[in-house]
């Protein structure tokens, strides 16, 4: 038997190798991997640790130039935000995103030439009651093992 098997198995590569295509290729499978891959996003995502419930959270102090910064939250609100101290200063609105969340996109125009952005939401029922900054910076901050490697090798030094 196992040489039927065999032969049956040189039979489909013959067909595929004439045909240029599978012949076990599945019309469910060919339909959804037979497309252009996703793009890669160049945004990055700041979420509120108290909307997390987590320590460290999502927020972040440093996104570098040429990427989009996009603030999240669990509800709808407006960005009232500005640059290098609070100027310029103008208002966006959230819009729905994935998972039921909103957000609100600073793109990487908006935020070139400038070294900090200042933010802060305003909810249906008032203001958030403080201000965020984050640091644009011209290259990507350290990866994480760099900092902890750089932590051991120098105990005394202060990452803050």
């Amino acid at each position: 038997m196992p040489l039927v098997w065999a032969e049956a198995e040189l039979v489909k590569l013959a067909v595929t190798r004439t045909t240029g295509s599978p012949t076990e290729l599945l019309a469910a499978v060919l339909s959804r991997y037979n497309r252009a891959a996703p793009a890669v996003t160049t945004a990055w995502y700041w979420r509120d640790a108290i909307d997390l419930d987590t320590p460290d959270g999502g927020g972040f102090d440093v996104v570098p130039t040429g990427r989009d910064l996009v603030v999240e939250d669990s509800q709808q609100f407006t960005l009232h935000w500005g640059h290098d101290n609070w100027q310029n200063v103008a208002d966006l609105n959230a819009s729905p995103t994935a998972f039921g969340r909103y957000g609100a996109t600073l793109t990487a125009a908006q935020l070139a030439g400038h070294s900090t952005v200042e933010f802060t939401r305003h909810y249906p029922s008032g203001l958030e009651g403080k201000n965020h900054t984050i640091e644009i910076v011209a290259a990507a901050p350290a990866p994480l093992n760099s900092v902890r490697t750089a932590m051991v090798a120098h105990p005394q030094a202060s990452t803050h």
